[in-house]
């Protein structure tokens, strides 16, 4: 995306980080914070947790569900390794279902033919900006008693049935990389309305450190089988997002709405110049689906 604006938006923000002196995020509100609350107004997601890139976002998503080892989570056949590695990194056996063929999404019929006895989440991948048929999903979802993790790493601003991808399933994980709608180089985000799931999610990318906010009440290091603790309350890994990630991204999420509209009119441009050509076939839409 060779057209991609950055500007003096971003190198103001990177210009007060580097002048701060504090380039790790820490636990005072700065750009990090800034852009988690910015997200959660832009998207709609209660809780928002940054993150250092996409798949940091797709790993603390699946562990802030509470999986456990030997746990089965159904993902799409067709999609990057992204999706799958972090269920391994868990512990967990990822099941593949197969895709609608029209548009290389997971079908909630493949993931009904998936679902045994050891199945406890499925993770739908919203693919090229293409919204997948969340109710048929979530239907499934509901019968089995199946936790619905949204990958929104290409779907930034789409919707389904008038509903913003990534506000309905359990969680969402989003990217920053530099092929996506916004970018900081590297970056994710983790998105949810439940509390513990945020939670948990923190405890994870955080080294085990409750730094909940949105006035949600960390234990104290006393909370670990009675031993005095630095604050690590869980295993975790450090996966959280740099003040300079942060300053960039919060300067791009303010301009998503020029690139949405520039995405817009490129894909009228392809659709244009191929609708008459032989052997071809224009992307699929499902029906009540805003693909971006």
């Amino acid at each position: 995306m060779r057209e991609r604006c950055f500007g003096e938006e971003e190198l103001g923000n990177l210009r007060e980080v580097i002048a701060s002196g504090q380039l790790w995020r820490g636990t005072e509100d700065r750009f990090v914070s800034r852009f988690e609350d910015a997200f959660g107004r832009h998207a709609g997601p209660k809780y928002v947790l940054a993150l250092n890139s996409g798949t940091s976002a797709d790993e603390t998503a699946l562990a802030g569900l509470g999986l456990e080892p030997g746990d089965e989570v159904i993902c799409p056949a067709a999609a990057p390794i992204f999706v799958s590695l972090p269920v391994v990194a868990l512990g967990c056996i990822p099941v593949f279902a197969d895709v609608d063929p029209r548009t290389l999404i997971i079908s909630a019929e493949a993931i009904e033919a998936c679902v045994t006895p050891r199945t406890r989440a499925v993770v739908v991948v919203h693919l090229h900006g293409q919204p997948a048929p969340m109710d048929e999903i979530t239907a499934v979802a509901e019968r089995h008693d199946l936790k619905v993790v949204e990958d929104c790493a290409q779907a930034f601003d789409c919707c389904h049935q008038g509903r913003t991808v990534g506000t309905i399933g359990d969680v969402a994980c989003f990217s920053l990389q530099q092929s996506k709608h916004i970018t900081s180089g590297e970056g994710g985000i983790v998105a949810t309305d439940d509390p513990d799931i945020y939670k948990r999610a923190m405890l994870y990318a955080n080294c085990g450190m409750p730094w909940y906010r949105y006035g949600l009440e960390a234990p104290g290091a006393e909370a670990v089988a009675g031993l005095a603790t630095r604050g690590h309350l869980a295993f975790g890994h450090n996966y959280r997002m740099s003040e300079l990630q942060g300053a960039v991204a919060l300067a791009q999420l303010e301009k998503i709405g020029e690139f949405n509209a520039r995405r817009k009119e490129h894909v009228g441009i392809v659709e244009s110049e191929l609708a008459d050509v032989d052997g071809v076939e224009l992307a699929y839409v499902y029906p009540d689906t805003q693909p971006n």
